[in-house]
């Protein structure tokens, strides 16, 4: 969730979410950012194309540099 957040401020988009429900689709990423108990008015960042891939690279990127192993499915 780190190298997430960082990523939505430099992209200037809202990011101060305690928890994220990342939800992938075929044409691309939407974030739903929690914070405290609710997510019902909070924003969400729908991510489609080249936004997605940059943000996927970033965390795997991160994840590699941490020494974590690949991300699994769900």
């Amino acid at each position: 969730m780190p190298t997430v957040l960082a990523w939505l401020e430099a992209a200037d988009l809202p990011h101060d979410a305690d928890a994220i429900v990342q939800v992938v689709g075929d044409r691309g990423i939407a974030l739903v950012l929690v914070r405290g108990q609710s997510c019902g008015d909070r924003p969400v960042v729908t991510l489609i194309g080249a936004a997605a891939a940059d943000l996927v690279g970033l965390v795997r990127r991160y994840r590699a540099l941490r020494g974590w192993g690949p991300e699994l499915g769900a």
